[in-house]
């Protein structure tokens, strides 16, 4: 008998999918995350059926985290919500498929009963919501359930319908790109771009060419090409350390923010563009500004919503969490000891030296056990 864990807040979902399966399945149905994340952790369920439209939690969070938790077995999408940006969103989180209800049931078992029985699916044979579903390059959204990340999830929240600027400051390693995608996939403009560049490698000579975009007659050997600005059109424009961008730049950008409208090298043919925009440093901008190497108008254009995202001296408590996502590809697990010794390190590079350290330990040994010894900083 197969055991399936139903993560849901309609009673009435449960009872249907328990008298398809006929008996075959052992359903055990949850709209607590705690008992979800207990329930996986205790049972290894051979499946788990997620339901959108839970109640009393940040949905997309938990979605993550419960996928983290799965090693072998598929996590599956059973809901009446549908959007593209949650369809998007699913797939990124590492969702085995995506069913629509109410619909043909009967249908939907077979295809996750098929998917049980089939060691690495073909995704696109089981999601019922796209025609076609890319590999996902990795999740991207914060993983933790501290009160620091809920706090920070709270304000990603909040902002979902707005489309202000984003200032996200903290830390090299706190993972400002990982808020940076979050933002975006709670936006209006999540069905656009995403846009990303570093600006301290906006050199001089051709950082306008590289923002404003370019025609043939711009320069010697210059193509028709479009600049950051353009191709974030309708989506994300992210720029990390936005500290560093060049002084003489910043009147520009400044402009583009404000009017939205931009010209490419080589003409002065006036293009309309709409993105949101992103900008993440590690530096302390307001410092910038009072030492002159910062325009402090803007500054203020930039500031408008502010994210700081917390060392990991600061959510300890997130490791195990971050641990499972890091681990969850090699099948290897963390024994207590080990555990212990990443939590009493203070972590100066934040979760990106977490996941290098954990990826430096030996992953290839018979032992699925990554033991104290082979942690090291």
């Amino acid at each position: 008998m197969r055991k399936v864990l139903y993560i849901t807040s309609t009673v009435a979902d449960v009872a249907v999918v328990e008298r398809l399966s006929g008996g075959t399945w052992s359903i055990a149905h949850t709209d607590k995350p705690e008992e979800a994340f207990d329930h996986i952790q205790r049972e290894s369920p051979d499946c788990v059926l997620f339901d959108l439209a839970l109640r009393g939690c940040y949905v997309p969070e938990l979605l993550c985290q419960v996928s983290n938790l799965l090693v072998d077995s598929p996590l599956c999408v059973l809901t009446r919500e549908y959007s593209f940006s949650l369809v998007t969103f699913a797939r990124d989180a590492g969702v085995a498929g995506y069913f629509r209800i109410p619909c043909d049931y009967d249908r939907i078992f077979s295809r996750i009963t098929a998917l049980l029985e089939t060691v690495k699916p073909d995704i696109n044979s089981v999601c019922e919501a796209l025609p076609s579903w890319d590999s996902a390059e990795g999740t991207k959204t914060l993983v933790g359930k501290s009160p620091a990340i809920n706090r920070i999830r709270e304000k990603l929240i909040s902002w979902r319908n707005s489309l202000a600027p984003v200032l996200i400051q903290g830390e090299s390693g706190t993972g400002k790109d990982v808020a940076a995608h979050v933002v975006h996939y709670l936006s209006s403009f999540s069905r656009g771009p995403f846009i990303t560049y570093n600006a301290s490698c906006l050199a001089s000579g051709f950082a306008e060419s590289i923002l404003f975009g370019t025609l043939p007659s711009s320069y010697t050997a210059a193509v028709d090409t479009p600049g950051l600005f353009e191709q974030a059109h309708e989506g994300t424009l992210f720029l990390d350390e936005i500290g560093d961008l060049d002084f003489s730049l910043q009147a520009k950008f400044l402009r583009v923010i404000e009017d939205g409208v931009i010209c490419r090298l080589g003409t002065n043919c006036r293009r309309t563009v709409r993105f949101r925009l992103i900008c993440a440093t590690n530096q302390d901008v307001a410092s910038c500004v009072r030492s002159g190497r910062f325009r402090s108008d803007l500054f203020y254009r930039l500031d408008e919503n502010r994210l700081t995202m917390p060392p990991l001296r600061e959510h300890l408590e997130d490791i195990p969490l971050l641990a499972s996502l890091c681990l969850r590809s090699s099948k290897k697990q963390l024994t207590d000891g080990a555990l212990q010794k990443l939590m009493n390190y203070p972590w100066p590079g934040n979760v990106r030296e977490l996941f290098t350290c954990l990826r430096r330990s030996p992953q290839d040994g018979a032992s699925p056990f990554i033991l104290p010894e082979s942690i090291v900083f």
